[in-house]
């Protein structure tokens, strides 16, 4: 057996020169890790700007976004202003700005979009993220995202946005309602008059809708567009839920569970009522049907309720009545769902020639199939996939 040949490395090691030969072979080595087309000992300027300037973005981010610190490198500064095309004069704002951790990307499209979002100074903009990270617990990436959004925030006083957000409190919004609100439509926060819009809003949902006080926290949390709504918009989506057979309660169910009904547009809803009316529902068994499943106000006529349907009188042999005892048939997937489900129970024996009860319909997947077909799951899942992928099944 030979013996084991010495490496490179212990070879120079054991050499009178060693540390000279040391020094050769690391050059060596670096000249084989570099790109074609660099001398020794050279490095690509360009890429040395940019991992110079991500390093110092990198570091940046890291400190504490909204304290006083030192501005960005000038030269990194001038880099980052070329490539984003900025203002020399928005240093300090861009600084601020890297410390929330906004990326160049970001950085260019405010300022080609909103310029005018620099004319405020750091200081002037700093007091008022702060108080958007304290009272709400936004993070830096959010700060970042209201920013870009809806960078006209930085134009009103703390005091401003302090006592909308203390409107919001006092209803009852939590901490996190309250947080999702603002990201929803920052506007709420600043640009929507108090005394004008927002307490003349909350009140009619309280008076005029007859929503309880408990409920609103929660409706808003949900559907914040709904105090970006003209009063007479509302109360107009409302009159189309009690004109259509829906008892007040009924309505209160509806908005409490599914608040995004008050965002949906009347023309719309109205026709969601006309299309079961077609069925031949009566107006009694049409409000129970979207008593029950209120996001069928929001689901198209033409490509997902009369496929739906079709399926339903052709497919499954069933009628348009059934639709009162399980509304619910209505808001699942047609391809996913339904007729999966149908396709699996026609395989299984003695159900070929029975109807497929549309509750069902409405079971999880493992409770259809190792409840109702005793089978295991994967089978049923193997049997979708061969389904949508066109295969034999």
């Amino acid at each position: 057996m030979h013996a084991a040949e010495p490496s490179v490395q212990q070879a120079v090691s054991e050499h009178p020169d060693s540390e000279k030969l040391q020094d050769i072979l690391s050059s060596q080595q670096r000249q084989l890790q570099r790109p074609p087309g660099f001398a020794p000992d050279e490095a690509p300027a360009p890429s040395r700007r940019k991992n110079r300037l991500q390093r110092e973005l990198v570091e940046l981010a890291e400190r504490d976004s909204l304290d006083d610190g030192p501005l960005l490198d000038g030269a990194t500064f001038h880099n980052l202003a070329r490539q984003c095309r900025l203002e020399p004069r928005w240093h300090e704002q861009v600084t601020l700005l890297c410390k929330l951790g906004m990326t160049k990307v970001e950085l260019r499209r405010l300022a080609a979009s909103h310029a005018h979002f620099f004319s405020f100074t750091a200081r002037a903009t700093r007091p008022k993220l702060l108080l958007l990270r304290t009272q709400l617990g936004l993070e830096d990436w959010q700060l970042c995202m209201m920013l870009l959004r809806f960078p006209r925030v930085v134009e009103y006083s703390v005091a401003h946005v302090q006592a909308r957000v203390g409107f919001f409190t006092e209803l009852g919004l939590t901490r996190a309602q309250l947080q999702k609100v603002a990201m929803a439509i920052p506007a709420l926060l600043c640009s929507l008059g108090l005394e004008t819009t927002l307490k003349p809003r909350v009140e009619l949902l309280l008076k005029d809708v007859g929503l309880p006080a408990d409920a609103l926290p929660g409706l808003i949390a949900r559907s914040p567009a709904i105090l970006a709504s003209a009063n007479s918009t509302l109360l107009e989506r409302v009159a189309v839920l009690r004109n259509g057979g829906l008892s007040q309660d009924e309505v209160i169910k509806v908005l409490t569970v599914h608040p995004q009904v008050l965002a949906y547009s009347v023309s719309n809803m109205r026709a969601r009522f006309e299309f079961l009316h077609g069925l031949g529902l009566t107006r009694k068994e049409a409000a129970a049907i979207l008593a029950r499943c209120p996001t069928v106000l929001g689901l198209s006529v033409d490509a997902n309720l009369w496929p739906k349907v079709e399926y339903l009188t052709k497919g499954l042999k069933g009628t348009a009545d059934s639709l009162v005892s399980c509304p619910a048939y209505l808001t699942l997937s047609l391809q996913h769902r339904i007729i999966p489900r149908h396709k699996f129970w026609e395989r299984l024996p003695g159900r070929s020639n029975k109807p497929l009860p549309l509750t069902y319909l409405t079971w999880s997947d493992a409770k259809f199939v190792e409840t109702l077909a005793q089978r295991p799951l994967q089978e049923y899942v193997d049997f979708k996939a061969r389904l949508w992928s066109g295969k034999p099944i």
